[in-house]
């Protein structure tokens, strides 16, 4: 059952310019609307490929939503450009948009992904871009909102902007994946930087100092699946030297992510889900829903 997220009421056809007219001037607003956030600094929308815009108030490193999925969504629906409100289901916010509460279900949309289930189609094509905890604002054009009707207080051609706050997602696969780290990890293992699924065991301390991201760090690793497979070893007695950033670095973000605020001369494992396994290891590509495991023997820290 397709999912509508509106408010109630007369639908109304309206005739005004042309819908090329008017997709020009929302371009042209949506294009202004960007430089203002992005010279003010502000979380930037930016295009997809779909066509909606999609901007990130929170942002976390998550699993994606694939078709299928069950995920759990809060949301709150304006026109664009203006704090006018007209559908929510946050409960603490109703009032303050001043949308009446007659009959309003405050629980999460809970659906599953898939094609035409959720409407507006702007809606069903932003969210995807979310992972679990995000909050995005997601600009939807008139073509993908709700077209040339009236719906309630939204007038035709209206661009829209859904803030959408992602509080559940899970497949069958998800749970295969956190299901086999469970199995593996025991209580010497941490959650390592807050991130779902993703953990560390201490096997040497280390020093005080730590990697700092831009650090040039020496170091030797491994990595395995949790069957003990090997996957890649860094090659001989030799450290390797890395520097520890994310943007055109050869190493996947787990890596990365393991290797910043590690303890000079430490040695430590970290279990990195596949959401995390964005580039080949070695040989080895990886695969979905299949986690690693990396040993990361750090030698010395360039500052």
């Amino acid at each position: 059952m397709k999912r509508f997220l509106w408010v109630f009421g007369v639908v109304l056809l309206v005739s005004c310019n042309s819908e090329e007219e008017l997709q020009f001037d929302e371009k042209e607003a949506i294009d202004a609307y960007i430089e203002t956030k992005t010279e003010a600094g502000d979380p930037v929308p930016e295009l997809t490929t779909e066509g909606v815009y999609v901007s990130y108030y929170a942002n976390y490193e998550g699993y994606e939503i694939k078709e299928g999925d069950s995920i759990g969504f809060y949301y709150a629906a304006k026109l664009f450009n203006t704090s006018s409100y007209f559908d929510t289901n946050i409960e603490s916010e109703y009032e303050k948009f001043g949308i009446s509460a007659d009959d309003r279900n405050f629980d999460p949309v809970r659906v599953r992904y898939l094609k035409d289930e959720l409407y507006p189609l702007g809606l069903e094509y932003g969210i995807k871009y979310a992972t679990l905890l995000d909050v995005i604002s997601i600009i939807i054009p008139f073509d993908l909102g709700y077209g040339d009707q009236q719906i309630g207080f939204v007038p035709a051609y209206s661009t829209l902007d859904f803030e959408v706050f992602l509080v559940e997602h899970t497949s069958d696969k998800i749970k295969s994946e956190l299901a086999e780290i469970d199995a593996y990890i025991n209580a010497e293992y941490i959650l390592h930087d807050k991130l779902k699924a993703f953990y560390k065991k201490t096997i040497q301390e280390g020093k005080e100092d730590v990697v700092l991201e831009n650090d040039t760090v020496f170091v030797k690793f491994s990595y395995k699946l949790t069957d003990g497979t090997v996957l890649e070893e860094s090659s001989g007695l030799a450290n390797k030297e890395i520097v520890a950033n994310f943007d055109g670095n050869t190493y996947n973000k787990g890596f990365i992510k393991s290797l910043i605020g590690a303890k000079d001369s430490s040695i430590n494992e970290f279990v990195i889900p596949s959401y995390l396994l964005d580039k080949s290891i070695g040989d080895y590509k990886p695969e979905d829903f299949v986690p690693v495991i990396l040993n990361l023997e750090i030698d010395s820290i360039k500052k």
